[in-house]
């Protein structure tokens, strides 16, 4: 089938797309529209529409959403995609095409099947129940249901050896970590974060699998559902306890602002850590929903807060701020 009709709305949307290039006869390059491609940088261009199988693809090498060029159409410009759909339609005879390519939509609500990098490790499930490394995750009371999907290394550097041989360089040997997966909106692993077990000057190592380099790193983005609320926090830990719950773990929040239509903000319960305030700040800004902890909240985070026997998702709906209300709050949860 002739891809005329593709390459002719790519042409159309191309006013609404920053750095818009062709790079070849079938590239297309530009920024990305759903993460924003980079808050540092109006130069960085990491999104892709490209040929595949006869069928035009969008790809973000920053924030790794992937989807068909008609779904992409349909988000960036429903009244365009409109227009195409019908032109598609004409140019067909008249009959809807049916694709028979098995695409994976992005953003799935249940765990895709993990099909790339096994992690040969032991899940903290499968470990003894007298294992330093299970009752930790115990003594953070962390459901039960999550146990099966993290893993202790009792090398850490050994692990990551066979995953990034170049990043292992730096890791120190014989290094007990939990292993926390993170992956792809398709079931990809993106990368993994070890937790220190010992008394270690670093207790997070985050390092990306080599082919995601440029990726932005959150966590839980194989089964969180893009079309209910979704709840933002900081830790891969803290999302554990929300439903339809993401981790942003050390990127900044206010990049994937974009990515989702419903969501909360929720921040670490820090006054005094000049970025989590700037972070607040400025979602609030952008007329994000966020949360403003109560003054006389003394845990710092959400899973700080479970141990403490709170209801978190209670106390999180009755804090949620935005507009004008949210700055009046900030500014004074920032002097508590």
């Amino acid at each position: 089938m002739s891809l005329y009709v593709d390459e002719k709305y790519i042409g159309l949307v191309s006013s609404k797309l920053d750095l818009f290039k062709r790079k070849g006869r079938s590239l297309w390059n530009f920024r990305c529209p759903i993460c924003n491609d980079s808050s540092k940088s109006k130069y960085k261009a990491r999104g892709y529409i490209y040929e595949r199988e006869n069928l035009f693809f969008y790809r973000c090498h920053n924030c790794g959403y992937s989807t068909t060029f008609e779904k992409f159409l349909e988000t960036i410009d429903n009244f365009l995609y409109k227009e195409y759909s019908l032109e598609k339609i004409k140019s067909l005879g008249g009959k809807k095409e049916v694709s028979s390519y098995n695409f994976t939509q992005p953003f799935n609500s249940q765990p895709l099947n993990i099909n790339s990098f096994k992690i040969d490790l032991d899940s903290i499930a499968d470990l003894h129940h007298r294992h330093f490394a299970k009752t930790y995750i115990e003594s953070r009371k962390i459901p039960v249901q999550f146990h099966k999907q993290l893993f202790f290394a009792p090398d850490f550097k050994k692990f990551i050896e066979k995953m990034n041989p170049e990043k292992s360089k730096n890791l120190k040997l014989y290094d007990p970590r939990i292993v926390i997966p993170f992956y792809t909106p398709g079931g990809d692993l993106l990368a993994v974060q070890g937790r220190s077990l010992e008394d270690s000057k670093v207790r997070y190592i985050t390092i990306k699998r080599t082919e995601y380099k440029d990726s932005l790193l959150m966590f839980g983005l194989e089964r969180v559902n893009k079309d209910s609320l979704v709840y933002i926090v900081e830790g891969p830990f803290d999302s554990y306890f929300l439903p339809n719950c993401i981790a942003a773990a050390g990127s900044e929040l206010i990049r994937i602002q974009s990515m989702f239509e419903n969501k909360i903000f929720i921040f670490d319960n820090e006054p005094y850590n000049k970025e989590v305030c700037k972070n607040m700040a400025f979602a609030i800004s952008r007329n994000n929903k966020v949360v403003v902890w109560p003054i006389n909240l003394k845990e710092k985070d959400i899973n700080d807060m479970i141990l403490k026997g709170m209801n978190v998702e209670q106390l999180i709906n009755k804090n949620v701020y935005q507009g004008l209300e949210a700055q009046a709050k900030l500014a004074f949860w920032r002097k508590s």
